[in-house]
């Protein structure tokens, strides 16, 4: 949660590139969690592999990147 709160101060879009774990059990619950409190932020997830992942932030396509592993 704290990264989404420093985003929030220069953005009112972020987007998150997350892999299935993340997506499937972590982030709808802190993203609805985020978007109480900034309701003027919107927070896009988008589902993908690690590498794309990587890649994304890298090239700024996604501001932040979240994978997990078994």
């Amino acid at each position: 949660m704290e990264i989404f709160e420093e985003l929030h101060r220069t953005k009112l879009q972020i987007r998150v590139g997350a892999g299935p774990i993340m997506t499937d059990h972590l982030l709808s619950h802190i993203v609805a969690r985020f978007q109480q409190i900034h309701p003027g932020i919107d927070v896009l997830v988008e589902p993908t592999e690690t590498a794309s992942i990587i890649k994304g932030v890298l090239d700024h396509t996604y501001d932040v990147g979240l994978w997990g592993s078994h």
